[in-house]
């Protein structure tokens, strides 16, 4: 009977065993928890400064610059957590294109504007987790306040943008729709018409003078 027990107890954990790898297919991590492998400055140069993985996190500790990955994404999912100082500010963009001269990409607005005590940016499209100066979040949107981890996720599919904020879904765009051209109109982006269309580009951790901490990046890239 023990030896029956034992035997279907292996067989189940097996099976978990399958279910997590199938679930864990396709997924690659961006970052090792060790070093900024995978990760450039703007000119394709490694990182000097500014970024440290540190303790299993990636962490802006000082001015250094924004960091890049060293290729670029099309279609994908791309999950991560982050957690910001007080009245911290940063983001993450993605398919980063020249737009007239200007290196640009749709943000994922990662701002401390979860507590009543401290001022917030008045426009909604400019506070977390927004499709920064796009479009704001819906009333989904539940922001765990400075200092505490929050998950994030970016959706982009062809002409399809979508934002996550711990587990719920916060922003939907069509980029080749009426509404996004006249969001970006509305926009500091309204004279670079095309912007947030490009299929593809690398993704960018932003150094907007904040202390600021990711774990746990990792992406799925999706079918074109």
């Amino acid at each position: 009977m023990l030896k029956r027990i034992a035997t279907v107890g292996l067989a189940l954990g097996l099976l978990a065993t399958g279910a997590r790898a199938r679930s864990e297919e396709g997924w690659n991590s961006l970052f090792d928890g060790k070093s900024l492998a995978g990760w450039t400055a703007l000119d394709g140069k490694p990182v000097t400064g500014g970024w440290v993985a540190e303790d299993g996190l990636l962490v802006r500790k000082e001015r250094g610059g924004d960091i890049y990955t060293d290729r670029e994404y099309a279609n994908f999912v791309l999950d991560f957590e982050w957690r910001i100082a007080p009245d911290g500010n940063s983001g993450v963009k993605y398919r980063m294109a020249w737009y007239d001269g200007q290196y640009l990409g749709p943000e994922y607005q990662v701002f401390d504007d979860g507590d009543p005590a401290r001022p917030k940016i008045a426009d909604p499209r400019m506070q977390t987790a927004s499709l920064y100066e796009i479009f704001a979040c819906n009333a989904k949107k539940r922001l765990k306040p400075a200092g505490e981890w929050n998950s994030g996720r970016i959706v982009a599919n062809g002409k399809r943008i979508e934002h996550w904020l711990n587990g719920e879904r916060v922003v939907e765009a069509d980029t080749a729709s009426e509404a996004f051209a006249a969001a970006v109109g509305k926009s500091k982006f309204a004279k670079r018409a095309k912007f947030g269309r490009s299929p593809s580009g690398r993704i960018m951790l932003q150094d907007h003078g904040s202390q600021v901490w990711y774990r746990n990046l990792r992406l799925k890239e999706l079918p074109d």
